[in-house]
């Protein structure tokens, strides 16, 4: 079951997708671009995820997803990309916030294209690896059906 979203961005046009594309020299995968292009980000509900290669963390927790020309700048994901380059490993785009301040990431490069990991903050490196990344879904939307709610 798809997640519903609160907090949403103004609705985005396939130009300002791809302006921001080109200003940042990615290619976004189309079910993460036809996301952008039905939210703009927000948060979602339910909200928890699975972390299976994690050694002591079996879930997280979505905070927001990011967006662009969102009105907190630090939800906006041009403005993440830009911060968090050089620490996150290369050719991957920061996606969405976990309420503890980690990122969920979505791989770009040729080898593990369109993947979602899962970064924790707390255990960052300063050589922009994976070594602190977790796969959490094959792709985008399988990572949006899998959220799920703790009762």
């Amino acid at each position: 079951m798809a997640p519903d979203f609160s907090e949403m961005g103004t609705l985005l046009s396939e130009r300002q997708l791809d302006d921001m594309a080109r200003s940042l020299d990615i290619k976004l995968p189309v079910p993460y671009r036809n996301f952008l292009l039905r939210t703009n980000g927000g948060k979602p509900h339910p909200d928890f995820f699975p972390i299976a290669e994690h050694k002591s963390l079996s879930y997280g927790r979505v905070d927001v997803f990011f967006g662009l020309g969102r009105p907190d700048h630090k939800t906006n994901l041009d403005w993440q990309y830009k911060m968090l380059i050089g620490e996150l490993p290369n050719y991957t785009l920061p996606i969405a916030a976990t309420a503890n301040d980690d990122v969920i990431f979505l791989a770009l490069g040729a080898l593990d294209e369109g993947r979602i990991y899962f970064w924790e903050r707390a255990d960052a490196r300063l050589d922009g690896g994976y070594d602190n990344a977790y796969v959490i879904a094959s792709h985008f939307d399988k990572f949006i059906e899998g959220l799920y709610a703790i009762s």
